[in-house]
């Protein structure tokens, strides 16, 4: 019989209006874990990391010279925190010791007055926003250490403005960490190691880019907002496609990815309106939630058997894409993946594929069939909500755990059971598709008695 776990989701089913607003995505906070709660050493808070040494995690006074201490407690400095001096209008000139490795999100974020920073050779990583709008800032000194720069690090501060007019191409220790005054075709020059994060972002002159063979990460918005890029080179050596890299390129007709790419990021192209096909090579493994969300005019997409889930929101109001073939080796087919697909007839669901999220195919009006295999052991609610065109529904796992929203599918949305899924569902007798079909009133299929287990 069904497993009562009917407080919601649906195999007719659907989704979040609120997946439709899609937000820039700041990033992760860089920073090793915390593991006590914060401390007060004179003007500064800290806490203590999993290592033992020292974040500081906010800095309370109004000196305009400050210099932060290479130690607290006998603890090493390591880290200057999330918006540790974020507004400090009156700072002017600071140290960083010598010890500290990071220098994290936002860290000196609008402080008007600071004209210099040496940033000392332990460090390795200066954080997104890190000197955003530090309006004073003229002189910086970056050791040849600092292997990521986030994006915006430096947006806004004299430093950069200099260093764009002396070429818009802006690179520091082999990564381009700036673009944005660029226009027309631009070659990015060979020895660049990376695009660093939102290198481009919103450069809305841009009409393509050719990027070397010594590129081999595309940073996260790396060039998000670039509403005329046209076409776009990816080499060999690239592996890493970042988080929104490419997503509000409403220009961007066609992509090829390369074979060296393993991972696709989270809304790596959404918001690519004009994008009609993409291949996703065999390299790759994974590919992120809302990768092609808002791919309206997207066709065709290849997905390789190499990938093992299909995430959030994948290829959600993708309202062009016709049919999808879901490679043996995906196990799960995340939340609301096609919602919204209004023009897919037709999907091929593999016997790797253990659960189905909820939404995950929420209004896909041109839908006509579906077989869901013994494989899959839970379906998600609202699944299928919205498929008008659904005449039947096949689920040959007897003991596949079907959720619902009870108020919802009930109720039809004004009684229109049919705004759920207009045809039968099909299973074994005894099974928890004929205890779905029968409180919801579907005409049910008997395909018979369930074969023995095993």
């Amino acid at each position: 019989m069904r497993k009562r776990q009917h407080r919601g989701i649906a195999l007719l089913a659907a989704a979040c209006m609120c997946l439709m607003s899609v937000p820039v995505l700041p990033g992760d906070l860089p920073g090793a874990a915390i593991v006590a709660s914060a401390e007060t050493s004179g003007d500064f808070e800290y806490s203590v990391l999993e290592d033992g040494s020292v974040e500081i995690s906010k800095y309370n006074g109004a000196d305009k010279i400050v210099e932060i201490p290479a130690e607290i407690d006998g603890k090493p400095v390591t880290s200057i925190g999330y918006r540790a001096f974020y507004g400090c209008a009156a700072l002017a000139s600071v140290t960083i010791p010598e010890g500290v490795t990071d220098i994290g999100y936002s860290a000196f974020h609008g402080c008007a007055a600071l004209a210099s920073v040496t940033i000392p050779e332990s460090v390795t990583s200066i954080g997104d926003h890190a000197f955003y709008n530090c309006a004073a800032l003229a002189s910086v000194t970056i050791p040849d250490s600092v292997t990521s720069i986030g994006d915006h690090a430096f947006y806004g501060t004299p430093w950069l403005q200099a260093r764009r007019e002396e070429n818009p191409l802006v690179v520091v220790n082999g990564i381009l960490i700036d673009g944005m005054t660029c226009s027309g075709d631009v070659r990015i020059p060979e020895g660049v190691t990376g695009i660093g994060s939102g290198a481009f972002f919103g450069c809305e002159a841009l009409a393509s880019v050719t990027i070397p063979e010594s590129v081999t990460s595309i940073g996260k918005l790396a060039f998000s907002g670039c509403a005329a890029l046209e076409s776009v080179t990816i080499p060999e050596s690239v592996t890493r496609i970042g988080d929104s890299a490419f997503s509000g390129c409403t220009a961007l007709a066609s992509v090829t990815i390369p074979g060296s790419v393993t991972s696709i990021g989270n809304r790596a192209f959404s918001g690519c309106t004009a994008l009609e096909s993409v291949t996703i090579p065999e390299s790759v493994t994974r590919i992120g939630d809302y990768a092609f969300l808002r791919c309206a005019a997207l066709a065709s997409v290849t997905i390789p058997d190499s990938v093992t889930s299909i995430g959030d929101g994948t290829f959600s109001a993708c309202g062009a894409l016709e049919s999808v073939t879901i490679p043996e080796g995906v196990t799960s087919i995340g939340y609301s993946a096609f919602y919204d697909c209004t023009s897919l007839t037709s999907v091929t669901i593999p016997e790797s594929v253990t659960s189905i999220g909820w939404n995950a195919f929420y209004g896909c009006t041109s839908l006509a069939s579906v077989t869901i295999p013994e494989s899959v052991t839970s379906i998600g609610e609202l699944a299928f909500y919205g498929c008008t065109a659904l005449a039947s529904v096949t689920i040959l796992n007897p003991e596949c755990e079907i959720y619902d929203n009870a108020q919802t599918v009930s109720s039809g949305l004004g009684n229109d059971r049919n705004a759920v899924f207009a045809g039968k569902i099909c299973g074994y007798d005894g099974s928890t598709a004929q205890a779905y079909a029968k409180e919801y009133g579907y005409t049910f299929v008997s395909l018979g008695e369930a074969p023995a287990a095993g």
